[in-house]
């Protein structure tokens, strides 16, 4: 593991051969030097929505009307990842032209 802005160690680790596997995004619940907590746009990535998705016994077609929605939301889908046989998780982009 090692952060996202340490490209040196992301190369090391490259040429170990290994992969990454996820990029794990955390934020402090204060502000370490005031004990203020962090503002609302310090703590959001309003460009990116990130939803786990179900699609039971209603198969896919559940799944694309979600899409839809999100779609009439703004969102442009950018990535599926399949977890197991009815669990998913959509990565969403807000469309930048219509937000």
């Amino acid at each position: 593991m090692t952060h996202v802005n340490n490209l040196a160690a992301q190369a090391a680790f490259e040429a170990q051969g290994r992969t990454k596997e996820y990029i794990m995004y955390t934020y402090p619940l204060k502000d370490r030097s005031d004990g203020k907590e962090p503002t609302e746009s310090a703590v959001r990535m309003p460009e990116y929505l990130v939803e786990p998705f179900d699609t039971g016994p209603g198969g896919l077609k559940s799944m694309q009307a979600f899409i839809n929605e999100k779609t009439a939301e703004k969102y442009e889908l950018q990535q599926v990842i399949e977890r197991s046989t009815y669990q998913w998780v959509l990565i969403f982009k807000r469309e930048a032209d219509r937000a």
